[in-house]
């Protein structure tokens, strides 16, 4: 082979794999879009210090308490919490509307927060002695 057939050898290689990388990373994005729940779940004590490159993610955007706008394959995505489900935060992007016509989300990491404990009913503590 001579030097320059052996240099276009190389280079067909090298585009061999940079298409393959590409279709590896197409499929990951979608098979996470067909995903229901969070792809990743860590404690809220990890979100401010979270190393998003952990998740081959990258912030976008931060503010005072931590990242806000987060992209993972080609997506972006929002930082999210509601006091209605607890002291949980995520970061999820719009799927559109379901065939149910609801709303559907994909949501790339969840950081929960520990459960709230109730205390025990007084009858309950002299119920188990």
């Amino acid at each position: 082979m001579t030097p320059d057939q052996t240099e276009l050898w190389l280079e067909i290689e090298h585009r061999k794999m940079l298409a393959l990388e590409s279709i590896a990373a197409s499929l990951q994005t979608m098979a996470g879009a067909q995903q229901k729940g969070a792809r990743h779940t860590r404690p809220i004590a990890q979100f401010k210090t979270f190393d998003w490159s952990s998740i081959n993610a990258m912030v976008d955007k931060s503010d005072r308490y931590g990242a806000a706008v987060v992209q993972c394959g080609g997506h972006i995505y929002t930082r999210k919490s509601k006091p209605d489900f607890g002291d949980d935060v995520w970061f999820s992007r719009s799927l559109g509307k379901g065939e149910d016509g609801r709303s559907q989300y994909d949501v790339l990491i969840k950081f929960i927060a520990p459960p709230k404990v109730r205390s025990l009913s007084q009858d309950l503590v002299d119920a188990l002695g």
